[in-house]
């Protein structure tokens, strides 16, 4: 199980990073929060496959869950692709 960190900003919130094979990996649930994008399985078909990663994690709860993250590629991808004024 790789150790998430959070990323805290007080303009859009938290996000989720894990680093796998000394990259970071991104969050999809916490990013597609930030951008206001409702459905991440949606979302996911339209990403490059080799930058997607399935980690497991701890939720809020304390329970063990499969938490989809992507890579910086990815995680541009997502914001060029945003209609949010902010992205």
């Amino acid at each position: 199980m790789s150790k998430l960190q959070v990323f805290e900003n007080n303009e859009f919130g938290k996000v989720r990073i894990a680093v796998q094979n000394n990259k970071a990996m991104f969050c999809l649930t916490d990013v597609c929060k930030i951008l206001e994008i409702g459905n991440s399985s949606d979302v996911k078909k339209r990403l490059k496959e080799d930058g997607i990663d399935t980690i497991e994690g701890i939720d809020n709860l304390g329970r063990k869950q499969e938490m989809i993250f992507v890579n910086e590629s990815n995680l541009y991808k997502l914001i060029f692709q945003s209609r949010k004024p902010q992205a």
